[in-house]
């Protein structure tokens, strides 16, 4: 593959610190952190505007997009992320203090270029889990950042969709030079998805996305990402389990120590409920990236299989070593509600809110709610305020759908529910337990039969 233009590295080394940000790892040596999903965001957002002097203004919009929130929110990211990089605000070596101005990003860094193949982040669900999708964000996770409460609003990255319409730019005249290039066939295909993000389960994406996939292994049937983005293809949009499962086959065969490739693989028989198989490729995963231990991945799939004993056991192994992270606290949140420890769900949601930057009157409203009525009473709040900030729940209309489940109100639940039909974590709906009081309604069945996803109690 030709060499890509540096702009659009997601790895940068910055003095003796190495910081992938589509994992949010920032590493020295054999030190590794990984950070918040803000605070990678915000040293994303400062390497990309490197020596310019950022208002508070701009660093709030680009943090939590959509989001009003206070300067104290601001000034505790700077100081957590100064803290991770072992900075100081006195004598600043990254990020430097303009009194009455804002902040400026100091220090050199030197971006790779890794294969655009080797790129892919994903954009929301792909971050982590983005960790699993899996990093869960747990069910294809699909973490977007806060927005108002009033309305869905759809999370954009100027910076990063100008850079891959760049990078599409630059394989077009690769193949105005060479069309039988397949690698830039790829590259292009890489780069429409991660603009593309949840848009793709749309009409009309796919397509072209198929043909360049299609035409990229015609003239090179050995690109295994090629075929793992056409099974994740028919995953998605297609629903095409057979079509999916054979290029995933193939993938493996030529890139059988390919991370990503068992991650992607291991969420698709999740989908088809063949946990089994599924943690297989999660153990092969942990045995190729030993840091994949700390994710949430094995407890995601203990809950879909109705596991909750397991579930908790691997919680309460991370726990016991592993810093109360927002996935952790995701996880920990599912856990206790599914073993009806509904007051340390809470507690879990909690924390989730005061991440999510709420103020102290909503948090002390939660708590007054949920001591007069529980979870129910909970949902139902989160449910009436509409809220769009994820709070464990992915993002709305999904969102709301789920506090309807938990407020009791099923009618609604499944009026949300065929509204998210284009959100990810729809692939999940046949084996989430979430689901479990929708299963024996017509309606859920007609969704399931319209997503080709079947309902293991039919």
């Amino acid at each position: 593959m030709p060499d890509i233009p540096l702009t659009t590295a997601t790895v940068y080394q910055i003095g003796d610190w190495r910081f992938d940000a589509t994992h949010n790892r920032l590493s020295r040596g054999e030190e590794v952190q990984l950070l918040e999903d803000r605070l990678a965001r915000l040293l994303h957002h400062f390497i990309q505007t490197s020596g310019e002097i950022q208002s508070k203004e701009q660093l709030m919009k680009a943090i939590w997009p959509g989001r009003v929130v206070c300067d104290d929110s601001l000034s505790v990211a700077i100081s957590q992320l100064r803290k991770a990089l072992e900075d100081q605000a006195r004598t600043p070596r990254y990020i430097k203090t303009l009194s009455g101005r804002g902040y400026q990003w100091i220090a050199d860094y030197q971006p790779e270029a890794p294969s655009v193949r080797a790129r892919f982040s994903g954009r929301g669900w792909l971050a982590a889990l983005g960790v699993l999708l899996l990093a869960l964000g747990l069910g294809a996770l699909l973490l977007a950042p806060k927005t108002p409460s009033t309305e869905v609003a759809t999370w954009t990255n100027e910076p990063h969709d100008q850079k891959m319409r760049e990078t599409i730019g630059h394989y077009r005249d690769i193949l105005a030079q060479n069309p039988g290039d397949a690698d830039a066939y790829l590259g292009i295909a890489e780069a429409k998805i991660q603009l593309l993000g949840e848009e793709i389960l749309a009409s009309g994406h796919s397509p072209e996305i198929r043909a360049l996939l299609q035409r990229a292994l015609e003239l090179d049937d050995s690109l295994s990402d090629a075929h793992r983005w056409l099974a994740n293809l028919h995953f998605w949009s297609y629903r095409d389990d057979l079509q999916a499962e054979r290029h995933f086959q193939q993938a493996l065969l030529l890139a059988p120590d390919n991370e990503r490739l068992h991650l992607d693989y291991a969420q698709f028989l999740l989908a088809m409920g063949r946990f089994e198989d599924s943690l297989q490729h999660v153990d092969r995963l942990r045995a190729l990236n030993p840091l994949t231990y700390s994710a949430p991945t094995v407890i995601w799939i203990y809950q879909m299989q109705r596991r909750h004993d397991l579930a908790l056991q691997e919680f309460e192994r991370i726990r016991r070593t592993e810093p109360e992270d927002r996935y952790y606290r995701i996880s920990a949140q599912r856990v206790m509600e599914s073993l009806g420890d509904y007051r340390a769900s809470f507690e879990h949601s909690l924390w989730l809110m005061r991440d999510a930057s709420f103020t102290d009157q909503e948090i002390s409203h939660a708590e007054q709610t949920f001591h007069r009525g529980g979870l129910r009473a909970f949902n139902r709040w989160l449910l009436e305020r509409r809220e769009a900030a994820d709070l464990g729940d992915y993002r709305p209309p999904l969102a709301w759908a789920r506090y309807a489940i938990g407020a009791g109100d099923l009618d609604l639940a499944l009026d949300y529910l065929e509204q998210a039909r284009e959100q990810f974590p729809v692939l999940w709906l046949a084996v989430d337990p979430k689901y479990d009081p929708l299963r024996q309604e017509p309606r859920f069945q007609a969704l399931l039969d319209g997503l080709k996803l079947s309902n293991p109690d039919s």
